[in-house]
């Protein structure tokens, strides 16, 4: 069938067995990357290994399984992906399907095992983007609160209110991400506080923690998320801190942001399993949501 090859019928067995073994590595490897791509139909996130060999500005794939694979797809219906290769992230886009039976982009070991072996016949090739222009990243101002307020309404205008004031007293930090004018992502920084014996409790006393890392829908896969967090990196370096800590979801919906805090070098601590639990502010309904997540530490 036009758009499978010979390994086709070892796909499922792959993705159980293989990925979750390159999966923390392949981002890493030379000839290997993690595409984050985002489902036609589900809109969830997904991470899949990949092989991957730059030629250029142009990051090409010689499709093992064929194009008829789910993460080709998507990339396809998306216009492209975000490629985690060699240690860093990189935005593609302008996917194009090619047929090259002879695979004249191949090194000569990868035409070898993917023509005559598998039977490939099938190449995605797709271009690098620069990266997005300058974020400027700030603690939130009191004479911006009316602006994040309306335009990140991911979060209701209270909290965003209830974040400002708990940052003018000291134990809090507001970062805001701004592109032109205009708020494009927030992310929290809870400090250490000898007012909060909660925090000690759950964090330890020299601790600082992630708080609510949120980009807006029309800025993701553009690096803003990471320039949050390397800017609250920074702002814990500062207060001669070494060590950071975030709590982030098990499930699907949360894979880009695992993906971001693996690459940055945060690693999940075994045995942190826990529920939070919280109620929508907005109406109707006020609605109640839980996740199960995980606790992650870095030291810096």
């Amino acid at each position: 069938m036009k758009g499978r090859t010979r390994m086709w019928r070892y796909r499922h067995a792959v993705t159980r067995y293989v990925d979750p073994v390159l999966r923390p590595i392949a981002g890493r490897l030379p000839s290997f990357g993690i595409v984050t791509h985002r489902g036609r139909k589900t809109g969830r996130t997904y991470e899949t290994p990949v092989n991957v060999f730059r030629r250029g500005d142009d990051y090409v794939f010689f499709l093992t399984y064929g194009s008829d694979v789910d993460w080709v797809k998507n990339c396809l219906a998306a216009g492209g992906c975000m490629i985690r290769t060699r240690g860093r992230d990189v935005r593609l886009v302008e996917p194009e399907l090619i047929e090259d039976p002879e695979l004249s982009l191949a090194p000569g070991f990868v035409r070898l095992v993917e023509k005559h072996l598998a039977g490939v016949s099938e190449v995605l090739r797709m271009r690098r983007v620069s990266e997005a222009p300058s974020i400027d990243i700030h603690p939130l101002r009191r004479n911006e609160l009316v602006l994040v307020s309306k335009t990140l309404t991911n979060r209701s205008a209270r909290l965003h209110r209830e974040r400002l004031e708990r940052q003018e007293g000291g134990g809090f930090t507001y970062l805001i991400a701004w592109r032109d004018g205009r708020p494009i992502g927030h992310v929290g920084i809870d400090w250490p506080d000898d007012r909060r014996p909660r925090h000690e409790l759950e964090w330890g006393a020299d601790r600082a923690v992630v708080h609510d890392l949120e980009v807006a829908p029309s800025e993701r896969d553009r690096g803003v998320g990471r320039a949050m967090l390397l800017a609250l990196e920074d702002r814990v370096r500062a207060r001669g801190l070494v060590e950071i800590g975030l709590g982030t979801g098990l499930s699907e919906g949360y894979a880009a942001a695992r993906h971001l805090y693996r690459s940055l070098g945060y690693v999940e601590r075994p045995g942190t399993l826990h529920l939070e639990s919280a109620r929508s502010p907005f109406k109707p309904p006020k609605e109640a949501w839980i996740d199960i997540l995980t606790t992650w530490f870095k030291t810096l």
